[in-house]
């Protein structure tokens, strides 16, 4: 070890003796000024007893003769340790609980024992509320409550509430009683009897337990099954009855054995009418009082069958959008061109070409088109040729004669007229004009009309017939499309005519009549020029149609 060392380690142990010199001399003074401080609080706590007894004499509460306590001019005694202090102090408190005690020995049942120090946290004696005995012992079963006194001693808020506990009053109910003029019914509109005149709260009755009894639910299937089969049992029964016919029989029988009530004398629809009877009803009189309901002025019109029943109306086609109708011919293409797939696969039929164009030509061929171009495109062109010609002959094959067509348009324009039959009436001041002519009698023809032109002096009759179609375009034929003012006649005969007869109306075109018959009248369509009205009746009588004359030549425009 160096001499360094060693200096260092003296220097460490005067140092710490140094430390420990200068902390005992701090306890030191630590304990004096205690002392004095205890000093100065005893003399201050003497003077203010002096001060309180001098009081206490002057009001007679003390006697004068006792002993006055030391003056705090007295010597004081030797300053004495902090602990001895302390100790002198819990002495003094020990003291002074004793003698409150003893003064006051109701607090407890019992003296407490000084020398009880083994139940006493910190040298401290119980409360007086939780002692029970003279023992000393804590009374853990009853608690405070039974030991705290009623009258004599008074302790804390929180003690006096448990020692006096205040119970909730209870709200009884009060039952009200119910007057005289409750239950009277001229008094009380509201009162209704069958509920009761009984106020206040109904007892409750608890619902007792509902149980099933064994065998229940299995019953009422058996009944279901049972009557079921009931059902099935009588229907079976009715079917075999009307297989046989007997069921006519039985309504027969039943008709018979039931007894009907016989008529009233005068029913109730005509009690006003008949107040006598019908035997004493007497018409004339009825209807000429003038306080009937009924007069002579009622019309009864005869009722008429209609001509014909009409057809059951026919199912319009559903009506498609462009959108729709493109996808339902897409799908027409796909469904044709996979079936003629499936032949290719199965040998039914040869394998198509390709369709070679010039515009193709390269890509469709390739190398071959290279080889050998002026060949290739020879072939190609004759395929374009054989594609072309079996167009044209698709389409001369499927083009239609003459005759088919116009077989076709006489279909189109056939109606069935077997159920119904319209009838329309025209009536023409003028038809002498060739045109007209051609026009009326060609569209009655084209549309399958029958009936008669009736060619007359002043009086031109068309009758058609036929169907709804033909008939709506018939008349805008003679209404619309043909213009009867126009005359193309030669001057001399027109003023040859208006010399002769001077001037006339001017020319036009009416519906006299329309409406439905059951059967054509006519059989076809005719012109039929006829110089007299006798001539025209005699051969309408054998159409049945002189009807149609009577109506044209009776007939009044509305301008009229």
């Amino acid at each position: 070890m160096s001499s360094s060392d060693s200096l260092k380690r003296r220097h460490l142990e005067d140092g710490g003796n140094e430390g420990r010199e200068a902390k005992k001399s701090k306890s030191e003074g630590n304990a004096v000024f205690d002392a004095d401080k205890v000093k100065a609080e005893v003399a201050a706590r003497a003077r203010e007893i002096q001060e309180k007894m001098a009081a206490m004499r002057k009001q007679g509460l003390l006697p004068t003769g006792s002993p006055a306590p030391s003056s705090p001019a007295a010597p004081s005694p030797p300053a004495l340790s902090r602990q001895d202090e302390m100790q002198r102090r819990i002495d003094e408190a020990k003291q002074r609980i004793r003698q409150s005690l003893q003064a006051n020995p109701s607090l407890l049942a019992a003296p407490i024992l000084p020398g009880d120090k083994e139940k006493r946290g910190l040298n401290m004696a119980y409360h007086p509320a939780l002692m029970v005995d003279g023992s000393g012992q804590l009374n853990i079963k009853g608690g405070a409550r039974a030991l705290i006194p009623k009258a004599d001693f008074a302790t804390v808020k929180a003690n006096q509430r448990i020692a006096q506990p205040k119970e909730p009053a209870k709200k009884e109910m009060k039952i009200e009683q119910v007057s005289a003029d409750f239950a009277d019914p001229t008094k009380n509109p509201y009162y209704d009897p069958k509920l009761g005149t009984k106020l206040g709260p109904r007892p409750r009755i608890r619902k007792g337990f509902k149980f099933v009894q064994p065998g229940r639910f299995v019953n009422e299937a058996n009944q279901l099954r049972a009557k079921a089969q009931l059902e099935k049992l009588k229907q079976d029964i009715a079917e075999s009855v009307r297989k046989t016919g007997m069921d006519v029989e039985l309504d027969l029988v039943a008709e018979q054995g039931m007894r009907k009530e016989p008529p009233p004398a005068v029913e109730w629809w005509d009690a006003p009418l008949v107040p006598d009877g019908y035997e004493n009803f007497d018409a004339d009189a009825v209807l000429m009082s003038e306080t009937s309901i009924v007069t002579n002025y009622v019309q009864h019109p005869i009722p008429i069958q209609p001509p014909a029943e009409p057809g059951d109306p026919k199912l319009k086609p559903l009506m498609l959008t462009t959108k729709e109708r493109k996808k339902l011919r897409r799908q027409r293409r796909q469904e044709a061109q996979k079936e003629k797939r499936d032949k290719i696969r199965l040998g039914l039929l040869p394998p198509e070409q390709n369709k070679v164009k010039i515009s193709n030509l390269m890509m469709v061929l390739g190398t071959e088109a290279v080889q050998d171009p002026t060949k290739v495109e020879a072939a190609v062109r004759a395929q374009m040729a054989a594609r072309l010609k079996k167009h044209k002959d698709m389409n001369a094959a499927g083009k239609l004669t003459d005759e088919q067509r116009k077989e076709k348009k006489r279909k189109k324009l056939r109606e069935d007229t077997s159920n119904l039959v319209e009838v329309a009436v025209f009536r023409i001041n003028d038809l002498s004009h060739p045109q007209h002519k051609f026009k009326v009698d060609m569209n009655a023809q084209q549309h399958n009309l029958t009936g008669v032109a009736i060619l007359y002096s002043g009086l031109n009759v068309v009758i058609v017939e036929g169907g709804p179609k033909g008939i709506k375009a018939y008349k805008k034929l003679m209404l619309r499309r043909i213009d009867w003012t126009n005359e193309k006649k030669g001057e001399e005969d027109g003023a040859e005519e208006a010399s002769s007869t001077g001037p006339k109306a001017p020319n036009q075109c009416v519906l006299v009549w329309e409406g439905e018959i059951k059967d054509r009248l006519f059989k076809f369509f005719r012109f039929k020029p006829l110089p007299t009205e006798a001539r025209i009746k005699e051969y309408l009588e054998k159409m049945r149609a002189v009807h149609y004359w009577d109506a044209a030549k009776n007939y009044v425009g509305p301008d009229a």
